[in-house]
């Protein structure tokens, strides 16, 4: 059985050497198993960026917002 970081660690792997439906997939099974995951949401929303899904990516952007607060980092993104 897979834990939430191995699935972000594969999602960000396979971000990297450019497979984006696995990375979406992996990240998306990331979020389930920690739906509190604001990295995984981060790396969901780069991975659709990736793949020119704008409004998505936007969504996954808020979702992580919503899930840190109003950090510092997050904020920088809009």
């Amino acid at each position: 059985d897979k834990t939430a970081l191995d699935w972000l660690l594969l999602g960000q792997g396979w971000a990297r050497a450019g497979d984006g439906e696995r990375a979406l997939r992996a990240l998306s099974q990331a979020i389930s198993l920690d739906p509190g995951s604001v990295e995984a949401r981060l790396e969901l929303g780069y991975a659709l960026v990736d793949q020119g899904r704008i409004p998505e990516a936007r969504a996954a952007f808020r979702e992580a917002l919503a899930h840190e607060g109003a950090s510092l980092r997050l904020t920088r993104l809009y």
